[in-house]
């Protein structure tokens, strides 16, 4: 890999000065735990999901998720601390519903919102594996 990621660095280092240190923005995005760190399970399994009422509501309001999905979402009830039981693929399917809605929000906050719950499940999500699905 070439060390210069930007043209400024070589025309810097050109004139004698230091690169100067940038955040690399694919270093922001958190991808769940690194490869052979995840928790095993199998297939099937369902685990605990944390979210909190504005997460559920969220869910609820705005996303088409299959009633099978949303359905143990919708009979927990809000408060502080909501933990629902699901699989890897439901928790998938969510993540689709998710993205779908947040790319067709036309309300920027409504889109932030989606897509941080978006990071943040699909976050947890990547700290499980049951073989079946990909990076």
């Amino acid at each position: 890999m070439n060390k210069y990621r930007y043209p400024v660095d070589v025309a810097r280092e050109l004139l004698g000065a230091p690169p100067q240190t940038r955040a690399n923005p694919a270093a922001l995005v958190t991808t769940g735990a690194p490869r052979g760190t995840r928790k095993k399970i199998a297939s099937g399994t369902r685990i605990p999901v944390k979210l909190d009422a504005e997460e559920r509501a969220l869910i609820l309001e705005h996303t088409s998720a299959d009633p099978d999905i949303v359905g143990p979402i919708e009979a927990v009830k809000p408060g502080t601390g909501i933990e629902v039981h699901d699989t890897l693929e439901d928790i998938d399917e969510l993540l689709g519903s998710i993205a779908a809605e947040a790319n067709r929000a036309k309300n920027a906050k409504l889109q932030r919102r989606l897509d941080h719950l978006f990071g943040r499940l699909k976050t947890e999500m990547e700290s499980y594996g049951d073989g079946e699905w990909q990076e």
